[in-house]
């Protein structure tokens, strides 16, 4: 497993001594913490997050396939890191903590599992790279952060242990009603969002529409039932083949229409 899987401690995160030391809450995947009393748990938290990164000498995909993703799975990766908190927080709970040196709950050892680099892992990289190929992507081909969250959303059907709903909000704009219709209450994810309990939704509705009113341009829009102007269909956008160079300009063109959708 450890193989598939590493934390922060690897890079031997919670020895660096010039933590900064702010006044300012700091958040952490939805927890605050204060940095200048709570350094130690700021630090067992990070240590306790799901890190995937570039592999090599895994299976190859599809038989013939690739034997890694260096190059091209940086955002398989990603998509892979914000299921696993997700599902982190559905099977362990937000406040569990990963304990160097003991015997590590039997939940996280599934979670693992799901992500380790074969073909009969729910979420393995083998999966999300067969799976874009039913939906035009070949297989070492880059994908764009919509594209992994609409193959994970399908991927999550089969997760039978997890039961969990997986709800892709399209053109900047989360619909209320989409997410009450097809998610499986109470555990979905809509997001880079994990919820609970339909509870846990109301809160974050409210607690979003607080942060509109008080900033200016919202990165999302927030709404009860599907505006007009949208698609309604729930379909894939895939986006053109294109070289290296063009993808650092994509990536960092905010008009870019794929790096505009909310997505995972």
């Amino acid at each position: 497993l450890s193989t598939a899987t590493l934390t922060y401690d690897s890079l031997r995160f919670g020895e660096i001594e010039d933590f900064p030391e702010t006044s300012e809450p700091v958040w952490i995947l939805g927890k605050q913490f204060s940095a200048l009393t709570e350094k130690d748990e700021i630090l067992a938290d990070v240590t306790s997050r799901l890190w995937f990164t570039y592999r090599k000498n895994f299976q190859p995909i599809g038989g013939t396939g690739p034997t890694s993703d260096t190059g091209w799975g940086c955002m398989l990766r990603c998509g892979q890191m914000i299921l696993g908190q997700a599902l982190i927080c559905r099977h362990l709970g937000r406040d569990w903590r990963w304990s160097p040196g003991q015997r590590q709950r039997a939940e996280y050892i599934n979670i693992l599992n799901a992500f380790i680099d074969k073909k009969d892992s729910y979420y393995s990289i083998h999966q999300i790279a067969q799976m874009g190929v039913g939906e035009g992507k070949s297989i070492g081909q880059w994908y764009g952060p919509n594209t992994v969250a609409q193959v994970l959303k399908k991927l999550a059907v089969f997760d039978s242990w997890s039961r969990l709903a997986v709800h892709v909000a399209m053109d900047n704009t989360v619909v209320i009603e989409e997410i009450i219709t097809v998610s499986i209450m109470p555990n979905f994810v809509h997001q880079g969002f994990f919820c609970q309990t339909e509870d846990d939704f109301d809160d974050w509705c409210a607690q979003i529409r607080k942060v509109s009113n008080c900033r200016g341009l919202p990165m999302f829009e927030l709404v009860d039932s599907q505006p007009s102007h949208l698609i309604t269909a729930d379909v894939l956008n895939l986006t053109p083949d294109f070289s290296d160079s063009d993808r650092l300009e994509r990536f960092f063109d905010s008009e870019d229409e794929e790096f505009e959708i909310l997505s995972l």
